[in-house]
């Protein structure tokens, strides 16, 4: 039997997936509660967030916010990149959605905004996606819009070898989306290293 399977048989584990892709995500070893940050997230003024965003009309488009910090677990601190607010919306313009991600962002100061690479290229004679995001963001004073890596491939085994390592932390009640998503992303059966593409929520976080 797969280890899903054994998982469902042995321990009636109903949320493990069959040909899950992230097997070494845990909720109790990489979440935080909100409750609990106080007492277990140290926040450094130095470190600055940066955001992730991945664009998407007719699927969703989804932005994260990320910051190194130091977390508690147990008696330890830790250095952790900790995703602490997402921000998922479809069928919203350019100019809507870098409003929304102004309202999110709620005054914080950032470094970058990463955004989909392919977003960088040409749509029409005058502007890219990208160009138009930038212009928008900088109404807002927030970072231009930087092109994010287009491996898919390494950013799957990146994010699988920070699960393993316990290199990062995800603010639960801030991030339903993601938490969601990570236990129902599978493994394409042409290319067991990359996760399968699908047309819904889970795939776009």
């Amino acid at each position: 039997l797969s280890p899903e399977l054994r998982q469902k048989m042995l321990y009636g584990d109903l949320d493990s997936v069959s040909g899950q892709y992230f097997t070494n995500f845990s909720m109790e070893r990489h979440t935080i509660k909100a409750a609990e940050v106080s007492s277990r997230i140290k926040w450094e003024d130095w470190q600055v967030p940066w955001i992730g965003s991945d664009y998407g009309l007719a699927h969703f488009w989804c932005t994260y916010w990320l910051r190194l910090a130091l977390v508690r677990d147990g008696d330890t601190w830790k250095r952790k990149c900790v995703v602490y607010k997402e921000l998922c919306e479809h069928d919203k313009s350019i100019a809507d959605y870098a409003k929304l991600v102004n309202e999110r962002n709620n005054g914080e100061k950032l470094a970058y905004t990463f955004f989909s690479p392919e977003r960088f290229n040409r749509t029409d004679p005058q502007h890219t996606p990208a160009d138009q995001f930038t212009s928008e963001l900088r109404k807002y004073r927030l970072p231009p819009a930087t092109r994010a890596s287009n491996e898919r491939i390494a950013g799957a085994t990146f994010l699988y070898s920070m699960f393993d390592g316990d290199s990062i932390a995800i603010i639960e009640d801030a991030c339903p989306n993601l938490i969601s998503a990570l236990p129902t992303l599978i493994r394409d059966p042409k290319d067991i290293e990359d996760v399968l593409k699908a047309e819904t929520l889970e795939d776009d976080c």
